[in-house]
């Protein structure tokens, strides 16, 4: 995952790397959350390690530290939450599991208001309890919904995402998922499609039909589900060689009264397909790279 790069608001999350597996958890779903999240991960290679991580406590607009056995005792941490508060910044401490605070540690964080996360393994619940202490303007604004239905807003985003592999050791590369979303106001988005086409392709989304299926006979009776077509534009990363094509990805979703949103893929057509000449007259999958992304459709049908 990759940390937030850009220049607004954002967090910054201290923790101890013996903590990762867990942390990685909490620092996904504040990103699903929108929450614009830095971590040691976003340090920029060539420049001094202490120096970076400075320079962003100093301009995050939250300092967060995910405070466990192993991060209570880590001398780095400390230091982290020492220049945070020298530099004046709102630190909310969260405790990610019960074990007793040292007394130093509590003296430094003071009057604090602390937030409670360890009694659940669930990171969406934890994360849950994290989002009220967190300032505003560290949330980057939801899309525009490409629908409004049933106390839910339906959005269509591209998550760039760095790829890694354990086989693929070339030129760092993103891959560009497509999400489509569910926000319901007051309890956060709610993740239903995903789909993932590696390294190789540079993908744009675009939503460009979502209709309500509808039958004249029966009028009043069919509700709450609707067609949806995304048109994806993928577009191979230099120097790779293979197919450029548009693929329109159809979606059922469903709506119910009183429950929750689903999103289906239901079928795909691959259009606007230009082959290198090497490759000319042939069809999507007997190329390179094409049958890759082929096969992948084929199991997001499945």
């Amino acid at each position: 995952m990759k940390a937030y790069s850009g220049k607004d608001p954002f967090i910054f999350v201290s923790y101890a790397h013996e903590d990762w597996p867990i942390v990685e958890k909490v620092v996904a779903e504040l990103k699903r959350q929108m929450c614009r999240v830095w971590y040691d991960e976003g340090l920029t290679p060539g420049e001094s390690w202490n120096d970076d991580l400075a320079k962003h406590i100093k301009t995050c607009a939250c300092f967060v530290v995910l405070l466990t056995e192993r991060s209570m005792a880590s001398k780095y941490v400390r230091a982290e939450i020492n220049y945070a508060i020298s530099k004046e910044r709102k630190v909310i401490p969260v405790l990610l599991d019960s074990s007793e605070m040292p007394e130093g540690l509590e003296f430094a964080l003071g009057t604090t208001q602390f937030a409670i996360a360890h009694d659940t393994d669930d990171a969406s619940r934890q994360v849950r309890r994290i989002v009220p202490f967190l300032p505003g303007e560290v949330f980057a604004p939801l899309l525009k919904p490409f629908l409004v239905a049933g106390g839910y807003s339906f959005f269509m985003e591209r998550e760039d995402i760095a790829f890694e592999s354990e086989t693929y050791h070339g030129p760092e590369r993103t891959s560009n998922n497509l999400l489509i979303t569910a926000a319901q106001e007051g309890l956060g988005t709610v993740e239903l499609f995903r789909f993932e086409p590696g390294f190789a392709y540079d993908v744009d989304y675009a939503v460009t039909q979502c209709s309500e299926i509808s039958d004249d006979y029966y009028v009043g009776k069919i509700s709450g589900s609707y067609i949806v077509h995304i048109l994806g534009k993928f577009e191979l990363d230099y120097p790779l060689t293979g197919p450029d094509f548009d693929a329109l990805l159809l979606f059922a979703l469903r709506v119910p009264d009183g429950g929750k949103p689903t999103a289906r893929l239901i079928d795909y057509q691959i259009v606007n397909l230009v082959q290198p000449v090497m490759y000319e007259g042939m069809a999507l999958d007997e190329a390179a790279w094409g049958r890759t992304i082929k096969k992948l459709l084929d199991k997001a049908l499945a």
